[in-house]
């Protein structure tokens, strides 16, 4: 393989993993609000329940332990969710006490 060819093939890489590690934390706030719109029985799961993986468990933990939980929750906002990102958080707290 050729020497550009691989530089082609690391940007794209390096470029397919910044789109998605941006795009994933964002994606958050618009599936809440998509699932509100759901019926109530795919409602009680809108954060996972005991037993159930939750596809975005590490965005609540970058809420909870790192700065970003400012802007998540200002993203939370413009979608019209911050009360749900905050009974998230609240609940996790009080389950880990």
């Amino acid at each position: 393989m050729s020497q550009p060819v691989r530089h082609a093939i690391a940007r794209w890489t390096v470029a397919a993993l910044l789109t998605i590690a941006v795009a994933y934390p964002l994606s958050y706030a618009p599936y809440v609000r998509y699932r509100q719109t759901q019926p109530i029985s795919m409602q009680s799961r809108l954060f996972g329940g005991p037993g159930e993986t939750h596809v975005f468990g590490p965005i609540d933990w970058l809420i909870d332990t790192t700065p970003l939980r400012k802007p998540l929750f200002l993203w939370a906002r413009v979608w019209g969710v911050e009360s749900d990102f905050e009974f998230a958080r609240m609940e996790m707290l009080w389950g880990r006490g």
